[in-house]
């Protein structure tokens, strides 16, 4: 199988400690997991959080690289949520306004929040 070709969500069958674990488990730390993501609201819980990430994807075997252009599918629209979020949300500070587009300080900080 080609490494550079798999989706996000394909089964490796690598043999790793995360993937010897029980599926509950996975369930359990995934939900966990976003739970953390969901109530980190800073930029320090958000480097914790990627360095954790990381360390997962090295003892996982799989690679951040890969794990990356997997993700990397998303792309598209973790853009199109990050301009519905600068464009439309109602902040503090305008920056920009044009007919019902507006730009604003609170807009892009939760813009780059929210993706």
């Amino acid at each position: 199988m080609n490494r550079s070709t798999i989706l996000a969500g394909h089964y490796l069958p690598y043999d790793s400690p995360i993937h010897r674990l029980d599926p509950r488990m996975k369930l359990i730390s995934l939900i966990i997991l976003l739970a953390a993501v969901i109530i980190t609201r800073s930029a320090p819980g958000y480097v914790l959080l990627g360095i954790f990430l990381f360390s997962l994807s090295q003892l996982s075997k799989t690679g951040f690289g890969m794990i990356f252009r997997s993700i990397r599918q998303v792309g598209p629209f973790l853009l199109f949520i990050f301009l519905m979020n600068a464009l439309f949300f109602n902040g503090e500070h305008l920056l920009w306004r044009y007919a019902i587009f507006h730009v604003s300080v609170g807009g892009s900080f939760r813009a780059q929040i929210s993706c």
